[in-house]
């Protein structure tokens, strides 16, 4: 029965990629180094932010950023942060390693990101952050969560692992927070098999993010090469400095080889994005006869949509049917993030209605919107889902 088969990530090796890789092969230097600086410089640039610190996950990312909050404004475990009730588990998992309490909000029907009214009611006296989630490929509803957050003096940490390169409201996705987290694991915008950024304007944050993704090492050593051209007294102080630790962290550094295939994707991320946003266009207008059974996919006002994913929520009963339907016809599925079902978060999400990702579980899910895929591909997409309904 299966046709063709239309995954919901793409990924295509590229010459520049292959040059890169070898060049970093040849020179013998796999560890971090001039590509990775590069990706961290050209990321941070296109997103407006001062500082990028690269690692080995878009997890590692997050966790990082948080925890370098945690040490700069002396948080307390049991602090509670904000997070949305639908968002990959590393969201709250890097909340609960880190000794803080996750505190779960409903998502917008619409959207599907963290409801800013849900927000004000979480917010108690031992509210410290928020973690707003730019979930599918568009931004939440920065602008009034940055309002609540700063009428609360609450600290902000954007999880962009599921959006770049788009704008809200005239801003970039990421920019907003106080520190932002990307990823490029497989199936992201851009892809290194795996692989993180964390972006900041705090400079204290900065550094205390390059030290917990190095050991917690002194962040004066980041690079093998940091050392060169030194001397006497300053070559005696970093050869002292470059084995100091100060804080229990992470081995979390992104290599050069992951850069070698990220930096041309970034490099050639207006065309990428032009096509997906050209595929979730095409798919929409090919779905929307079923609109009365289907909610696709709704474009924030003033906001961009990079389409990492293209979701699909059912209006009335079970995804499961239509899911399987797809399937069986070659076109991947995944869950749109089911969280609060998952027992080991029970303890913060029983207490709590969360009707919307609630209902979310059992009726939403995505398919792909990748530049990989052709017209055909989403034609077929279409006729595929004609055939469950005529059925």
């Amino acid at each position: 029965m299966k046709e063709r088969r239309i995954g919901v990530g793409y990924f295509e090796a590229t010459d520049e990629m292959r040059i890169l890789t070898n060049e970093v092969l040849d020179s013998g230097r796999i560890s971090y180094g001039p590509l990775c600086e590069a990706l961290e410089h050209e990321f941070a640039a296109i997103h407006g932010k001062e500082f990028a610190a690269v690692s080995a996950s878009g997890t590692d990312s997050l966790r990082v950023a948080l925890h370098a909050m945690k040490i700069k404004y002396r948080w307390n475990d049991g602090a509670e942060v904000i997070v949305p009730a639908t968002t990959f588990v590393a969201t709250v998992n890097v909340v609960t390693q880190l000794g803080l309490k996750p505190v779960f909000v409903d998502i917008e029907p619409e959207f599907y990101c963290l409801d800013p009214l849900g927000l004000l009611r979480a917010i108690t006296g031992e509210t410290i952050a928020i973690i707003p989630v730019n979930l599918l490929g568009q931004s939440a509803n920065m602008w009034t969560i940055l309002d609540i957050a700063h009428e609360e003096d609450l600290l902000v940490l954007e999880d962009s692992c599921e959006a770049m390169f788009v704008k809200h409201m005239g801003l970039p996705v990421g920019s907003w927070g106080d520190a932002s987290a990307y990823s490029f694991y497989m199936a992201h915008l851009i892809t290194a098999g795996v692989g993180g950024i964390s972006l900041t304007d705090d400079g204290d944050l900065y550094e205390l993010m390059r030290s917990l993704l190095n050991h917690g090492r002194k962040p004066v050593y980041v690079s093998i090469d940091d050392d060169d051209g030194l001397s006497g007294d300053a070559l005696h102080r970093m050869v002292v400095d470059r084995f100091t630790f100060l804080y229990p962290g992470y081995s979390s550094r992104m290599t050069e080889l992951q850069a070698a295939i990220a930096l041309p994707q970034l490099r050639n991320y207006e065309a990428m994005l032009a096509r997906r946003q050209a595929v979730a266009s095409r798919l929409t207008a090919g779905l929307s006869k079923h609109n009365l059974r289907l909610q696709l996919p709704a474009e924030r006002e003033k906001g961009e949509h990079s389409y990492m994913m293209y979701g699909i929520k059912m209006r009335h009963g079970s995804k499961w049917p239509l899911v399987m339907h797809l399937e069986e016809y070659g076109i991947e599925t995944r869950d749109i993030l089911p969280l609060v079902n998952q027992s080991m978060y029970s303890q913060y999400a029983d207490s709590r209605p969360l009707l919307v990702a609630r209902n979310l579980i059992d009726t939403g899910f995505y398919i792909g919107s990748h530049q990989g895929m052709s017209d055909d591909d989403v034609d077929y997409i279409c006729e595929v889902v004609d055939r469950f309904f005529r059925q």
